[in-house]
């Protein structure tokens, strides 16, 4: 019998040992306490299993899979989330962290919100050198919201991810887990389609830190086949919903076009500003076909032109561009310089912990777990 404020932890992972260590140890230095943590090695063939099986001969809370072969990110993560037994869970990729005070800020909102489904917290993206990038839910007000607000609010400041994101179990069984066919863009489906139908409760404390560098899942490029499609599907997932209200669906799926439109776009700006000339005119199209935005594809065009005015035009685009990033970067620095110490503070303390002679595996109940079963 599984107790009642349980938190499973799911590490999917892929050839980070060193990066893995890092991530169970900021679960292992939570403040609260009950807790597991299971990690699923996607067949990494390397230093991921013995790590993984160090922690979890010294903390029982440590389980460990591998999987036979490599069944891709997503469904890593939608075989975790099936597994899940316990009255909550978060999902942690392998070179992210979480704060100590995430779980304790979690249940105790939950439990003070007992209508709330979901709890997210702040969540602070940085890159690889520990520059902040952005700040995402830093828009929630604290509390409880009722859909479709945080729906609206994370659609148009997104995309966002779920590392700080404490679900019930019962969001996983009653969406029937994550869409799988959509590929990368399944974690964002699966939030929206979550506070489009549920109550959440917003915090305003850092709670995790997501990385965004060169070797990260969410910036391998989708092909604008596969955009399209996770697109339109994610608008299609909302619309056939039943336990959406039908009154509200079609703000939230106008909400997803607008939304989605924009985001074409920018990915069209940024590949025509990059020289892929023939994928900007392609997302062009994209945007006439499926979205009706003629103006926006025209600029697209005009943006991809390999000709002089092509190159007047990014010019132009590049130079428009430059006070708005130095003012956004101005405005995150002077807003979120509190919350950057505070994390680049929690990384140094990781790392520490991590380079000490134990490993930084600090587990509390003493236990060992004799006989680990490895499928590799």
């Amino acid at each position: 019998m599984q107790p009642i404020d349980q938190i499973t932890t799911v590490i999917p992972t892929y050839r980070r040992p060193l990066l893995l260590k890092r991530a169970i140890t900021s679960v292992l230095a939570q403040n609260y306490r009950d807790f597991e943590v299971h990690v699923y090695d996607n067949a990494s063939g390397d230093d991921t299993q013995e790590v993984a099986q160090q922690f979890a001969s010294r903390d029982s809370r440590v389980k460990y899979f591998c999987h036979p072969r490599n069944i891709g990110l997503i469904q890593n993560f939608a075989y975790g989330i099936r597994h899940v037994e316990s009255p909550f869970f978060n999902l942690l990729s392998d070179d992210d962290v979480l704060l100590p005070n995430f779980f304790e800020t979690a249940v105790s909102a939950l439990n003070r919100a007992p209508t709330a489904m979901l709890f997210v917290g702040t969540l602070v993206e940085m890159d690889g050198y520990r520059k902040l990038r952005s700040v995402q839910y830093a828009q929630l007000r604290e509390g409880l919201h009722h859909p479709p607000e945080a729906f609206f609010s994370v659609l148009n400041s997104g995309p966002n991810t779920w590392t700080s994101t404490l679900f019930r179990r019962e969001v996983a069984t009653s969406l029937g887990g994550l869409d799988e066919r959509l590929g990368l863009p399944a974690d964002i489906d699966f939030e929206l389609r979550a506070m489009a139908r549920y109550p959440l409760v917003a915090g305003s404390r850092v709670c995790a830190v997501f990385f965004q560098h060169q070797n990260s899942a969410s910036v391998v490029a989708l092909t604008s086949d596969a955009l399209i499609v996770a697109m339109l599907q994610m608008i299609t997932n909302v619309d056939n919903d039943p336990h959406i209200s039908s009154e509200m669906k079609p703000a939230l799926c106008a909400a997803m076009r607008d939304r989605f439109r924009h985001l074409v776009f920018i990915r069209a700006r940024v590949a025509a500003d990059q020289g892929a000339y023939d994928e900007a005119t392609k997302l062009s199209g994209i945007s006439r076909e499926h979205f009706g935005a003629r103006a926006t594809a025209g600029i697209v065009d005009m943006l991809a032109s390999p000709g002089f005015i092509g190159q007047v035009a990014r010019a132009g685009f590049r130079a428009a561009r430059i006070p708005v990033r130095l003012l956004r970067r101005f405005q995150n620095h002077r807003r979120y310089n509190a919350e950057s110490r505070l994390c680049v503070a929690a990384l140094e303390s990781l790392e520490r912990a991590v380079a000490a002679p134990d490993g930084g595996e600090q587990g509390h109940s003493g236990a060992t777990m004799p006989g680990i079963s490895v499928t590799c």
